[in-house]
């Protein structure tokens, strides 16, 4: 019978709360009492046997078989139903055998005044139950001197009358009943303080996870529900968070048919404080839709808000990418994001836009700027958060940038869509990872630009 945890036990109601902790903490106490039966009725066998007591020889055979019927009983459920009855059942039970079996008076006194205390006190009992086996070895005492009257020799001592034997346990089993009674009440009353803690802790763990689900909710909400198809552009995105509430972003504004901007953020860690902070970035870049123009300018202004109105030291890295159609040309402005890694459709090589100037929420003065870029047939880009290129394997070594660019050079060449090549990085990063938990929230957005 296994002890169940307190954190199980708070689950319950008291009283079977109260039974199971008692049950399993009495079980174990009974392994050792069960071993001991065993061979205080294989000893006592053997010698009655011997001295050709047979009928106690019989007795203690029976004991022998009732006792292993018992062992093999501890894998039914309902001997962990019934265990606390049967216990109080099998201790009566030995008590009545032990002080019957044909023996001088005083060795079953004996047994009543030193073994059944000893059990009495090492047993969690209640009083009631205690006292019935108290009184089971009361009545045995008074039918042992019935059932074997001292022998009409003068020569032996005379042994203990019952009604002296019989008042010997009564005491003696009362007081250790008494005691262990006490012991009961005073850890069932520690157990239930425990529980009641448990419990109020389990509510405390319970309301957090379901602001945290909330929070999680919300945060999923803020994300693009599909991508955008413009049909000049492929788009495909995933973002998985490490937490509950992840402080990964990517987000979407189409500016008119010929404009697309695509962001890519990361708040410094994950949690709830991410959370908000990303949402306050999220309203502003919506409230900005008519601004977004220019990226750099934007992410100036979003620098501002998130310096004065987020916790202090609370940074979030932040791209902008705008893709315009008319223009032909691509804006990238950074502000402490990963590397843009772009692959130039007409020469088949990879370039990484790094981007040097700080993240927002900085105290720093600091000017974003933009970086210019044609937008031809066939390029395809690569925006990710600092969790993709940051992911580690068994060695602890990190998948890296070039890993990536090797990635996305042979991907994009082999004429995979925006989705294939999405899918192609988050399967490196979960071989990168080989089953191991994440450390950090991972975004991929791939943007594809079609054909005319």
């Amino acid at each position: 019978m296994r002890a169940p945890l307190l954190v199980d036990l708070a689950l319950l109601a008291e009283a079977e709360a109260e039974r199971r902790h008692f049950d399993a903490r009495n079980f174990r106490v009974a392994r050792s009492a069960w071993l001991f039966f065993v061979l205080l009725s294989a000893v006592g066998g053997l010698v009655a046997a011997s001295l050709g007591a047979w009928l106690a020889a019989a007795l203690a055979a029976v004991n022998l078989a009732a006792l292993g019927t018992l062992r093999r009983l501890q894998g039914h459920s309902e001997f962990e139903r019934s265990f606390g009855a049967l216990l109080v059942a099998a201790l009566a039970a030995e008590t009545a055998l032990f002080m019957l079996l044909p023996s001088a008076i005083p060795a079953a006194v004996s047994f009543a005044c030193i073994v059944l205390p000893v059990l009495l006190l090492s047993f969690r009992l209640r009083f009631s139950q205690a006292f019935s086996i108290v009184a089971v070895a009361v009545l045995a005492a008074g039918a042992h001197g019935l059932l074997h009257p001292p022998p009409a020799s003068t020569d032996d001592p005379p042994d203990m009358p019952a009604p002296a034997a019989m008042a010997a346990v009564g005491m003696i089993g009362l007081a250790a009943a008494g005691l262990g009674a006490r012991a009961t009440r005073r850890r069932r009353a520690e157990l239930l303080s425990e529980l009641e803690r448990a419990r109020t802790d389990a509510r405390d763990r319970l309301r957090m996870r379901e602001e945290l689900e909330s929070a999680r909710a919300i945060q999923l909400a803020m994300l693009p529900a599909s991508a955008p198809a413009p049909g000049w552009l492929e788009v495909a995105a995933t973002s998985l968070p490490a937490t509950e509430v992840g402080g990964d972003y990517y987000d979407y504004l189409e500016l008119g048919d010929e404009r697309l901007l695509v962001a890519i953020g990361d708040v410094a860690g994950h949690g709830v404080a991410a959370g908000i902070v990303l949402s306050g970035v999220r309203a502003g870049l919506h409230l900005l839709a008519g601004e977004l123009t220019r990226p750099a300018e934007a992410l100036g202004r979003l620098n501002r808000l998130v310096r004065e109105t987020g916790p202090e030291r609370l940074l979030m890295a932040l791209g902008l990418a705008l893709f315009d159609r008319v223009a032909g040309r691509v804006l990238w402005a950074s502000a402490g994001q990963p590397p843009a890694l772009l692959f130039d459709g007409a020469s088949g090589e990879v370039r990484a836009l790094a981007g040097h100037q700080p993240p927002l929420g900085t105290r720093l003065p600091v000017r974003y700027e933009e970086t210019e870029l044609a937008l031809a047939s066939g390029d395809v880009w690569l925006l990710v958060s600092d969790g993709v290129l940051e992911c580690r394997d068994g060695r602890g070594e990190p998948l890296g940038e070039a890993a990536l660019a090797a990635l996305l050079a042979a991907a994009a060449a082999a004429g995979r869509t925006a989705r294939q090549i999405c899918d192609e990085v988050l399967e490196a990063i979960a071989r990168q990872r080989a089953g191991a938990d994440p450390e950090d929230d991972s975004t991929v957005v791939v943007v594809r630009r079609l054909a005319p």
